[in-house]
């Protein structure tokens, strides 16, 4: 009895290693339209395939990445059971509920080949931005986003993390910013945001033993880690003594934040 126990949990064990949860893939996919008002999505995989996605909450920005790529999580087929659909950058990721293949695309959209996610090391964007653009970003962990400039509770959408780029509508609001998304603009307090400057991306090193990562562009502000020294990090912008810098996890996503241009160059 005690044998069969043992090798009870023995193959318990074994089909757990080698389920479909622990081998989730990453796969890039490009946003080719976000469907108005029901929580849809149309992507293309690098094969040409078309997807219809259907997804959760969690992916406030998705609008923004309209004509770009994101990435599907899958622990088993492609955007099924327990699959996310997954912003880069603004660290924001939402459930997948249903997908259904819709077309194969004659000439596959612009999506990078590989489905692996991008080794952590600092790469310098290959699209040149527009140098010199104000980006308005948020500033604190998680900055409510209204749907009037009320802060009341019945008003709030949900909650936007830090660094999270703004598409600004040109309404001039006292102590407010008019949040572009899709069709829709809402509202986040000026409060909770800071800027930078864009720049013509370069990689800097940190040059200190530890350089300090801060919330906005001061030494005041709130830290959000550090780096050990020799420590490359993509530099994207600046605010008179700062560069705004990005470093990848890894899994996707970019610890971001401000340095002492003291500290790194």
């Amino acid at each position: 009895m005690r044998r069969w126990s043992i090798g009870c949990l023995t193959l318990l064990l074994l089909l757990t290693l080698i389920s479909p949860a622990s081998a989730t893939s990453f796969e890039r996919v490009y946003l080719h339209k976000v469907m108005d008002n029901n929580s849809k999505a149309l992507v293309v995989r690098a094969n040409g395939d078309m997807y219809m996605i259907e997804y959760g909450v969690g992916v406030i920005s998705i609008w923004m990445y309209e004509g770009k790529t994101v990435f599907i999580s899958s622990p088993g087929i492609f955007a099924g059971a327990g699959s996310k659909v997954i912003l880069p950058d603004v660290n924001q990721e939402a459930p997948i509920w249903n997908s259904t293949f819709v077309e194969y695309t004659i000439r596959p959209l612009p999506v990078p080949p590989s489905t692996l996610v991008p080794a952590p090391s600092p790469q310098v964007p290959m699209v040149k931005p527009t140098f010199g653009k104000t980006v308005v970003i948020i500033a604190v962990e998680k900055a409510p986003l209204l749907k009037d400039t009320e802060n009341k509770a019945e008003n709030l959408i949900g909650f936007l993390p830090y660094g999270t780029p703004l598409e600004l509508d040109n309404v001039n609001l006292s102590g407010w910013y008019a949040v572009v998304f899709g069709k829709t603009a809402l509202y986040v307090s000026k409060n909770n945001t800071t800027s930078f400057k864009t720049i013509s991306p370069k990689v800097i090193s940190v040059r200190l033993d530890k350089g300090y990562l801060f919330n906005i562009p001061s030494a005041q502000g709130n830290s959000l880690g550090s780096f050990v020294k020799f420590t490359p990090l993509a530099a994207i912008g600046e605010n008179k003594n700062f560069w705004f810098v990005l470093y990848p996890n890894g899994d996707g996503t970019f610890t971001k934040g401000f340095i002492s241009k003291n500290v790194a160059y």
